[in-house]
């Protein structure tokens, strides 16, 4: 590796709990030189997932990095959802009942 084609680590995001010891840190990876086809390297996803003294260090494709984005939100939505107020049919009933009383007679 020239001089020319150093990685270059740019951090996107952290996220971290202090309590539990693990940090997540997000990075875009590139080179300033070119890619066997000659075209400039546009890099790749780095992801960092530490915890205590363990450490786990990946590189995504673009696309990986897009999917699992996705399905890391999905799964949040999915927790998030689980912890909503569930419809109440009762409540709802009186409300819907309500409204009719409420509203003029032609």
């Amino acid at each position: 590796m020239t001089d020319d084609e150093k990685i270059l680590i740019r951090n996107i995001g952290y996220a971290g709990n202090e309590e539990q010891g693990t940090e997540i840190v997000v990075d875009h990876v590139s080179t300033r030189g070119t890619c066997e086809c000659g075209h400039l390297d546009s890099g790749c996803v780095g992801l960092s997932i530490r915890e205590k003294e363990a450490e786990i260090q990946i590189l995504l494709t673009p696309e990986d990095a897009l999917l699992l984005a996705n399905r890391i939100t999905r799964s949040a939505n999915l927790v998030l959802e689980t912890h909503e107020d569930l419809a109440d049919p009762e409540r709802e009933y009186k409300r819907h009942t309500q409204r009719e009383k409420d509203e003029p007679e032609d």
